[in-house]
């Protein structure tokens, strides 16, 4: 730690020694002279030099091992990290067979179902149209020899119609 961090945390302690120093406790207001906070020479005279530096090494060791728990922290989240990373792999590998009431397996087999259904409405579907194409072919000719039979009676009925006519 350098000499200005020391001097800044040494100053901060002395500021709250008199501030902790300055305060009363609660219900202490007994007539007494209230007494200020005392500056920091009269800190200074209360507390020992040999304390003070006590303190700054202190501080100094703890701010060390501050820094060793930091690195030694950045360690260990990379590996958990890491781990974290592999175990939600591995637990949506597992998951994604876990079934537990059989939904997955249900809709599998519905949507087969579907797809029968669907393949078997479409072959309905186009042998319907095979029938109706055959139908209308068997139709048109039935038909066929009627119109050619319409087409002659109108022809033989105006023979006829032409021999039963007096000749003049």
């Amino acid at each position: 730690m350098s000499t200005n961090v020391s001097v800044l945390a040494l100053a901060n302690i002395l500021v709250l020694m008199g501030t902790a120093f300055g305060q009363e406790p609660a219900g202490a207001d007994d007539g007494k002279k209230h007494v200020g906070a005392p500056s920091v020479s009269g800190l200074l005279q209360h507390a020992k030099i040999d304390d003070i530096l006590l303190i700054a090494t202190e501080l100094r060791k703890a701010s060390d091992s501050m820094k060793s728990f930091g690195e030694s922290l950045n360690d260990v989240s990379v590996v958990t990290a890491e781990a974290a990373g592999t175990t939600s792999k591995h637990l949506a590998a597992i998951g994604g067979e876990f079934d537990p009431f059989g939904f997955k397996k249900a809709f599998e087999t519905i949507q087969k179902q579907n797809a029968i259904i669907q393949a078997q409405s479409q072959m309905i579907i186009e042998l319907q149209q095979k029938e109706i194409r055959r139908l209308q072919k068997e139709n048109k000719m039935l038909k066929q020899p009627q119109r050619q039979s319409r087409k002659r009676k109108p022809s033989q009925t105006q023979k006829k119609s032409d021999d039963a006519r007096p000749q003049e």
